[in-house]
Formats: C-alpha cells, sequence, structure tokens
C-alpha cells in the first residue's frame, strides 16, 4: 500500500502536538512504525553525542531495507531540544545536525512532517507521566517556537519539510493531511 508514498517519513513536533496519531494512522497506510530516537532511560542518560551517532544508526540500517517507516520523533527532536535549551548555540546545533543527517542518511526518499498545535492544546494532550513532559506555557511557547525555526532552515537547507497546524480541524481533516503530505 505504501508504494506511491515517501520512504521514510519523520513526525516531529512539540509534545501533545499529535505525533503518535499521525504515526498511528501512517501504520494503516502501510508504514512500519520506529522509535527513530533512544528511549526511556538511554535518552536520559546518554550524551548528547550518544544519542545523534545511536538515532542516525537507527535511520541508516532502516534505510538499508526495502519498506516504508514512520517515526514518531527522529533524530530532528534531538536536535531541536539542544536548540531550545542553548539558543545561543542552536545556529551550531542546527548545522552539525544537517551535517551528520546529510553525511548518514543521504539519497534516501523522506519527509519531515512537523506538526503544530497551540501551548494550552500541547500541554492538555502531553503525557503527563512522562519525565520530559512541558507543563509550563511559556515553555511549550519556546518549544513550538524552536519547531518553525527547524521548519525553516530545513526548508532553506532543501530537505523536504511541511507543517501541519492541528487545532481545530476535525481528526479526519488531520489525517487527510497526512496523507496528503505522505505521497
Amino acid at each position: 500500500m505504501t508504494e506511491n508514498l515517501v520512504r521514510m517519513a519523520f513526525m516531529e513536533g512539540p509534545q501533545g502536538a499529535g505525533k503518535t496519531s499521525a504515526t498511528e494512522f501512517a501504520t494503516s497506510l502501510g508504514y512500519k512504525p520506529v522509535r527513530g530516537i533512544p528511549t526511556g532511560e538511554k535518552l536520559i542518560k546518554n550524551t548528547t553525542s550518544q544519542n545523534w551517532h545511536q538515532s542516525l544508526a537507527i535511520l541508516e540500517e532502516l534505510a538499508n531495507r526495502g519498506e516504508a517507516f514512520v517515526s514518531d520523533r527522529s533524530f530532528w527532536s534531538l536536535v531541536v531540544f539542544k536548540m531550545r535549551k542553548r539558543p545561543e548555540l542552536a545556529d551550531s546545533f542546527y548545522e552539525l545536525g544537517s551535517q551528520m543527517f546529510k553525511g548518514r542518511i543521504n539519497g534516501i526518499d523522506h519527509k519531515v512532517i512537523v506538526i503544530l498545535a497551540e501551548p494550552q492544546t500541547c500541554i492538555s494532550r502531553a503525557n503527563p507521566d512522562s519525565p520530559v513532559a512541558i507543563t509550563d506555557i511559556a515553555e511549550s511557547e519556546n518549544e513550538i517556537k524552536t519547531y518553525k525555526e527547524l521548519m525553516v532552515r530545513l526548508k532553506d537547507d532543501g530537505f523536504k519539510a511541511f507543517s501541519i497546524y492541528n487545532e481545530g480541524i476535525s481528526k479526519d481533516e488531520f489525517f487527510g493531511h497526512i496523507t496528503s503530505l505522505l505521497k
């Protein structure tokens, strides 16, 4: 069913924006779901370098398979996290991340789909049990702002990057947007 769809789709965006719903929907279209970043304790305990390299290794391995994959978060989430936490180094983190990504995942058909929503909506939808849950409006606004910055940078660098504003639309409309972006 995925023969006319992009090979790798990375669902990105702030907590609670709809990445998991979009990923689950994409699996109904034939995509294999993957976690594009280290999980749980590893993500927290690893160094930035370890997380970035492990994430790219996951994607590189998938790129060598003949299947279509969808990722609920990917390498770009790790880049955004560093950009958000150290805004004075945002340019450097993006440049390094972009070079690393291009060097390891070059030539693979992929799209980055950034899903956005309002801060209060993101907070209300986010998993409150997550050890990294954002519960502060200002912090949520900052996360959203950083994802918007990522979109601009990715597009400027020639990546296939698109955004969906998942606010005030029905699930059917949201899934319709996801379907059209996966083509």
